[in-house]
């Protein structure tokens, strides 16, 4: 479940496991694997930037903390 959300507010409180980017990529699941099989690590995905409004790659970094995981990501140039 989302926590917290930086720029798409309408995600908190919603599960979004089975999300999937454009690509077909489950970030949110991969996210996960990260957290419980490294603690911490990169993931890269496709992302609608609130900028510009388009489909951008998004790359996040994501640590676990107990039973969550805390990211924060930033889109490519």
């Amino acid at each position: 479940m989302v926590r917290t959300h930086g720029t798409k507010k309408e995600l908190i409180g919603k599960n979004d496991f089975n999300r999937k980017d454009p690509t077909g990529k489950f970030f949110t699941q991969e996210m996960i694997k990260i957290a419980q099989e490294k603690g911490s690590g990169w993931e890269e995905y496709q992302f609608e930037n609130p900028v510009s409004g388009k489909l951008e790659t998004k790359v996040t970094y994501l640590e676990r903390l107990d039973d969550f995981f805390v990211g924060c990501g930033a889109f490519k140039p």
